[in-house]
């Protein structure tokens, strides 16, 4: 309400069609939370600027980490080294 709209109005999607900021998307293969499918629409939807994802096999809601921290790390580092950032 202090931002002016509904949380029902609020869109991902309509957001990273503007957004020009490189983003790595995570998602871990068994999310039944955040369903797997949805990361790949918010993926289609950057269309400006550099991008990248990473699913995380057999990994559950914001376990990527923690199932698999030598490919969450390492593509963290891949993405970040890319803008001189390490």
């Amino acid at each position: 309400l202090k931002a002016g709209y509904d949380i029902k109005e609020a869109s991902s999607i309509n957001q990273l069609k503007k957004t020009t900021v490189p983003i790595l998307f995570i998602h871990g293969s068994d999310d039944n939370f955040v369903k797997t499918y949805m990361v790949y629409k918010n993926y289609d939807a950057k269309a400006n600027g550099d991008k990248d994802i990473l699913i995380v096999k057999d990994a559950g809601h914001a376990m990527a980490e923690i199932e698999n921290p030598k490919q969450y790390y390492g593509k963290i580092e891949e993405f970040l080294s890319r803008y001189g950032l390490l």
